[in-house]
């Protein structure tokens, strides 16, 4: 997990947004004692922090291990010590739906959080019926996850069991009498006080909604089960996975198979319409696009000019770059396409689509529409990683991607990019709470 050179991000809030500071004594008690319960070793932190999954970037940095609440991809565990938790984002997210994960806990389980994490901390356990992922083809079989919650001072158990006991003593004729069941009961509500008032029960949940989905195991493998056009399902690999450099467009009994590296896999996903470019939408991709057209040039410029701060340039200097950088034959045909387009697009003009080169056609490749939220941000992931150019769209997409790529970049270029990011993403995050609230 990448902390180094994002300062900038946190001063603008770009990276770190929300985690919660874990610093008294009583709470890095309840974590190290939640971290023993799952065979991990506590931390030596005095003060740490914490995202909606309970997973904390200080202490992966410490182990040198960013997965260290999981034993293996398969088995990742979850560990609440806040309700606040529930407004967190989850930074390092084993699968692309775990902050559904953790909406559907907080949205079940929302009063036995506030109650349980008052006296202790809770451990979700992410179970799927595997012990441990074999293939790939592992994944196609899983259709749902069972969340299981244990505190990890037992009160959730203690409460069966004090109510076990309290109905016996109820119900029994001559109870008054069997000494050895008022010692029991004497001794819960000596150590865990009356419980009958306290919602301390946590069943487990089931969290179904896992058709497709984005997995980091097998170093990093995409699943799509239930897309409209896909009549097969689909397994995508990274390049560099076990198996991504292996599989090309396979065909298995009852599921497909590509890497991510193949050209074929958008050639695919265009074919099923799983992706495209809509002509009914395009005209609400103006400034995508213009973003798209000058990151060709900017590019060029962060290459030769790499301390120069690009907002400062004057639209004479940039015609200046543009004529240079063409007259060389650098600035590729896609930025006069690109350029094209957008005057197009602000005169009301219909752009024929059919006749744009094949190269210029995939930068305006998007999910396609009628596609849900969640299906179309993890298609937006899918063509991320095959073109990670356009930086809003991967910090908005894919942050880890994103973090992974800023610190590599010259000050100016990052300096340019969260200027560039802040207010649009800002604007975007606000305007959805407006929406939902």
């Amino acid at each position: 997990f990448i902390s180094i050179g994002v300062e900038l991000l946190k001063k603008h809030n770009l990276y770190g947004r929300g985690l919660i500071e874990i610093r008294t004594k009583t709470l890095i008690k309840r974590y190290n004692a939640a971290l023993e319960m799952l065979g991990i070793e506590p931390t030596g932190l005095k003060k740490f922090s914490i995202d909606g999954w309970g997973w904390s970037p200080e202490i992966a940095i410490e182990k040198e291990n960013d997965f260290y609440l999981s034993h293996g991809l398969a088995n990742p565990y979850s560990i609440l010590l806040s309700p606040e938790q529930a407004n967190v984002s989850v930074y390092l997210p084993y699968h692309s739906f775990d902050k559904y994960i953790v909406r559907h806990i907080f949205e079940s389980m929302d009063d036995q959080i506030h109650e349980l994490t008052m006296r202790t901390a809770v451990i979700v356990e992410c179970d799927q019926e595997i012990s441990s992922y074999r293939s790939p083809e592992d994944l196609l079989g899983i259709e749902f996850f069972t969340l299981k919650f244990t505190s990890v001072d037992k009160l959730s158990e203690a409460k069966e069991f004090q109510m076990a006991l309290e109905r016996k003593f109820y119900d029994q004729e001559f109870s008054w009498a069997d000494k050895e069941l008022r010692d029991q009961l004497r001794r819960s509500y000596r150590t865990h006080g009356v419980l009958a008032n306290k919602k301390f029960l946590m069943p487990p949940l089931s969290y179904k909604e896992i058709d497709n989905f984005y997995t980091r195991a097998f170093g990093g493998v995409f699943l799509l089960r239930k897309i409209a056009g896909l009549k097969k399902s689909l397994l995508i690999y990274n390049e560099d996975s076990e198996k991504g450099s292996e599989v090309s467009g396979q065909t298995a009994t009852k599921h497909m198979e590509y890497n991510l590296s193949d050209p074929k896999l958008l050639e695919y996903l265009l074919d099923k319409n799983v992706v495209g470019v809509y002509g009914d939408v395009i005209f609400q991709q103006v400034e995508d696009i213009e973003r798209i057209m000058f990151l060709e040039l900017a590019e060029l410029i962060f290459r030769d000019e790499p301390d120069r701060d690009l907002s400062s340039l004057t639209k004479p200097q940039i015609r200046q770059r543009v004529n240079k950088y063409a007259q060389s034959g650098e600035l590729s045909s896609i930025y006069f396409d690109l350029e094209g387009i957008v005057n197009s697009l602000k005169r009301g003009q219909i752009i024929k689509l059919g006749k744009l080169p094949r190269s210029t056609f995939r930068k305006l490749i998007r999910p396609n529409p009628e596609l849900s939220e969640t299906d179309s941000r993890l298609i937006w992931r899918i063509l991320l990683k095959i073109d990670p150019s356009d930086f809003y769209r991967l910090y908005v997409y894919d942050k880890e991607e994103f973090f992974q790529l800023y610190p590599k970049w010259s000050k100016a270029k990052k300096e340019w990019t969260v200027n560039y990011i802040y207010p649009r993403y800002k604007s975007s995050t606000e305007k959805n709470k407006n929406s939902s609230s």
